[in-house]
């Protein structure tokens, strides 16, 4: 279940936005507008914040070797009924090929994760019961399948709650009436 809720994070960010497109064009502009100034902030911080979480110890997740003074004398592995797991591949391959190991606070997932929860509630309220467990569990995934550590998911909770008024009110500023006009 942790495994499929960290990778429903894909399923959030395109299910979402498919459907507001579907539905409204300016809904799915206003989406996608927030989403990316979450995502553009997000990146800056790791820019200048280059911070690897748990998943760098693992070569499972990670191709990337670090120095052997820098890697803790007891690293757990995971259980070989985890790693059977098809979301455990997955999400193996995604971050084997994907991922930048130094992209970890605030954590992104978390943060637009709970953007899109924001937006079934606002805009797809039949939905969003289910998506607000499904980000929660997200949260609690990524301390469980050691992708981040438990404070990168506060500060992913907190860069959402910074952000979301300042998204909107930037939308309502600059991008509201543009994304009216390029509908039409």
């Amino acid at each position: 279940i942790f495994y499929f809720s960290y990778f429903s994070y894909c399923l959030m960010i395109t299910g979402v936005g498919l459907a507001l497109f579907l539905r409204e064009r300016k809904q799915f502009y206003h989406y996608v507008s927030v989403c990316s100034f979450v995502f553009y902030v997000c990146y800056t911080i790791y820019i200048f914040l280059p911070v690897v979480g748990p998943r760098i110890y693992y070569r499972e997740l990670v191709d990337f070797d670090l120095p052997p003074d820098v890697i803790p004398s007891v690293v757990p592995e995971f259980p070989a009924s985890v790693q059977t797991g098809p979301f455990f591949k997955i999400m193996a391959v995604i971050y084997h090929n994907f991922e930048s190991p130094g992209a970890a606070f605030p954590s992104s997932h978390v943060a637009i994760a709970l953007v899109t929860v924001y937006f079934s509630f606002r805009y797809l309220r039949r939905i969003r019961w289910v998506h607000l467990v499904l980000a929660l569990l997200l949260c609690l995934s990524t301390v469980y399948c050691r992708y981040h550590y438990a404070v990168d998911v506060f500060a992913g909770a907190l860069t959402t709650a910074a952000l979301m008024p300042l998204g909107n009110w930037l939308y309502r500023r600059f991008g509201a009436n543009s994304s009216s006009a390029s509908a039409s």
